[in-house]
């Protein structure tokens, strides 16, 4: 029985001659692999997961240029707390 690899044990070799990109591809399919061995799942069920980070903003796609890791975006919850705060400090003041 061959013996998993750690998923955090792969590594980009910076000094090969094979682009970082192509390293990357060839890491993320194995990953996909291992998940769907190690939790007994499809690969559509990853890609339906994938889906899901997309619609939440943690992944973009964009048809004819690929997916993309997104921004992080500033949770709403939290600029509405500064401003509250922010309210709060000027009237006081006054």
């Amino acid at each position: 029985m061959e013996k998993r690899k750690s998923l955090s044990s792969y590594k980009i070799d910076k000094t090969s001659p094979i682009p970082l990109y192509y390293q990357l591809k060839e890491i993320l399919s194995k990953w996909i692999k291992e998940l769907c061995e190690i939790f007994q799942v499809s690969r559509s069920v990853v890609r339906q997961a994938l889906g899901i980070l997309m619609n939440e903003g943690f992944i973009n796609r964009q048809r004819g240029r690929g997916t993309y890791i997104a921004k992080p975006k500033i949770e709403e919850h939290l600029i509405s707390r500064l401003i509250g705060f922010y309210q709060k400090s000027f009237y006081k003041k006054w």
